[in-house]
């Protein structure tokens, strides 16, 4: 005889494959061929167990007795599903912050090596692109094509900086990227290459700053992703507060939706939001909070011609490891002070200073 949490967690790592493991309330599957920890859904995870439960039974007591199965229900699926994510918990998971994994190996930024994929390495997405060692090579056409059409020469370097912290998980918290312009003008096109710097169970695309408000918001949103991304952030912003702490990668507390407790849980992913013009906010502390943290890149002014690029979103997933080599060969302390607003360049200043100036109601005003 033996518990049911002993039989469920045996017919998982045999009958389902194995390699399964819990960390911050989700749970991951290694995937040799994406050379990284999947997340799991909840669902999966639940309609398993229900399968599963549905042969176990309660032995007669009697020879006029019969056996019963009273086993699969929601509350026992419930118990093993809060079981499993306790027996599974593998701290291995993002334990290496210097580890970016490529799809021609991992590398390590603290001392440039390139190693081989392994699931003990706890990486939970991987770049879809080749890693290109500095010198070896340079981002090809449609990246180029896009800078060259969206952006000012001067403001390339911000773009640099700004791939390399999305990219790094070292580089210092308390940034988030926006890029701003008209539409169609391509900051649409510079995030669909951000957003493919992730596989996409590591990405939220969002659309307002108040989805990630209160802890069921965070449980749904943000554990386990990589990339936060606010496509097109539009209107007054009211409920910021938890947006604030996340880019500041503060501890956070995270809750199951119609559950009463909390778990403390890390995060250490990125923030990037796209907008045509800079929001507004309800008091004072929300502008202060956005002019502190934001990282302002802006596009051109006017729409731009593709017809060279007729499917630039293509050309760009294709180059999508050049790029980030590229961005990762820039020198860190160089792209901190650029971030941090520490750089001796007069442009990257005054591109700052543009952008923000208008996150109050009284420019809002002005500009009507």
């Amino acid at each position: 005889s033996t518990t049911i949490e002993a039989c469920v967690l045996h017919n998982l790592q045999v009958a389902n494959g194995g390699g399964m493991v819990a960390r911050n309330l989700q749970f991951w599957r290694w995937e040799d061929e994406l050379h990284h920890w999947v997340r799991r859904s909840g669902h999966e995870i639940k309609a398993w167990l229900a399968k599963d439960l549905e042969r176990y039974c309660q032995a007669p007591l009697t020879d006029k007795d019969l056996p019963r199965y009273i086993f699969s229900t929601t509350e026992y699926i419930k118990r093993l599903s809060s079981y499993l994510q306790i027996r599974l918990d593998d701290q291995r998971l993002d334990a290496h912050p210097n580890l970016i994994p490529f799809s021609n190996g991992v590398l390590d930024v603290a001392t440039g090596e390139l190693v081989d994929h392994h699931p003990g390495l706890g990486c939970t997405f991987c770049i879809q692109g080749n890693y290109q060692a500095p010198g070896s090579g340079k981002f090809g056409p449609a990246f180029r094509h896009l800078l060259a059409t969206s952006y000012e020469k001067a403001h390339h370097q911000m773009i640099r900086a700004a791939l390399r912290m999305l990219v790094d998980p070292t580089m210092p918290p308390g940034k988030f990227v926006a890029l701003i312009g008209q539409t169609r003008s391509g900051k649409g096109a510079l995030l669909g290459v951000i957003r493919r710097l992730y596989p996409p169970h590591a990405v939220s695309n969002l659309h307002a700053l108040e989805q990630v408000q209160g802890k069921e918001a965070v449980y749904q949103s943000v554990l386990g992703k990589r990339l936060i991304a606010f496509g097109d952030l539009l209107g007054k912003q009211s409920k910021y507060g938890s947006f604030y702490d996340l880019v500041d990668q503060s501890m956070i507390s995270a809750r199951k939706l119609f559950e009463s407790e909390d778990v403390s849980v890390d995060f250490n992913g990125r923030f990037v939001v796209a907008m045509t013009k800079m929001p507004i906010f309800a008091d004072d502390n929300g502008h202060t909070g956005w002019v502190g943290r934001a990282f302002c890149i802006p596009t051109i002014p006017g729409q731009r011609d593709r017809s060279l690029f007729p499917d630039l979103e293509q050309a760009l997933a294709n180059e999508v490891g050049a790029i980030a080599s590229w961005a990762l060969a820039m020198d860190r302390q160089e792209a901190i002070d650029i971030i941090q607003g520490r750089s001796d360049d007069e442009e990257i200043h005054r591109a700052q200073a543009n952008a923000v100036a208008g996150v109050d109601s009284l420019s809002e005003f002005i500009d009507k």
